[in-house]
């Protein structure tokens, strides 16, 4: 995958924006049958450091799946990713976790998962992403949340027989209140 990520960091009373660029590699290094009939997949996940020219595992993460659902597992924190059987604008809670956890982004406390919800947006459909055609793509919207002054939306593609080809995630917060509608999130995000 390539990541693109932007940072807003809240530094001496104003918001720095620091962008990041990489290269992530996740790679099935072990399947098998749980003995409650769940198909179980560990997966390693790397980036590729340019300096040393290799791929660095950071992680690894757990997925499984049977009849009704399908999880993932990442850092502890469980994520039901879809429901089984597939509808379109069927919705569920993805989180098997506490929503108003706070992770730390820039040493700043964010209640990333607040609000969120997710809804089958799209089910075998054709599409093009970047250089890549797939044929059946399924759509989740992972959150879809905003209000003065929070953005929370997230978006995932998943193609059949592939797995995850793109992920969309946007996580913003600021305390400008004052700017006008016109605004977009971009310009008033503080976090």
């Amino acid at each position: 995958y390539q990541v693109d990520s932007v940072l807003f960091d809240p530094t001496d009373g104003r918001t720095v924006r620091d962008s990041s660029s990489s290269q992530i590699r996740e790679t099935i290094v072990e399947t098998w049958m749980a003995e409650d009939g769940k198909q179980m997949c560990s997966i390693e996940r790397a980036i590729y450091e340019e300096a040393s020219a290799e791929w660095v595992t950071t992680d690894i993460y757990l997925t499984y799946a049977d009849e009704l659902e399908a999880v993932c597992v990442e850092e502890n924190l469980s994520f039901t990713k879809m429901i089984f059987p597939m509808r379109e604008g069927l919705r569920w809670s993805g989180l098997n976790f506490d929503p108003t956890l706070e992770v730390f982004v820039a040493d700043e406390p964010i209640e990333m998962f607040k609000n969120w919800e997710s809804v089958m947006r799209g089910i075998n459909e054709p599409m093009q992403i970047g250089d890549f055609s797939f044929d059946e793509i399924t759509t989740i919207e992972i959150a879809n949340d905003t209000n003065a002054i929070e953005l929370r939306t997230g978006l995932e593609h998943y193609a059949k027989n592939v797995g995850l080809v793109y992920r969309e995630l946007y996580i913003l917060d600021t305390q400008n209140t004052l700017a006008p509608d016109s605004v977009v999130w971009a310009d008033k995000a503080e976090e």
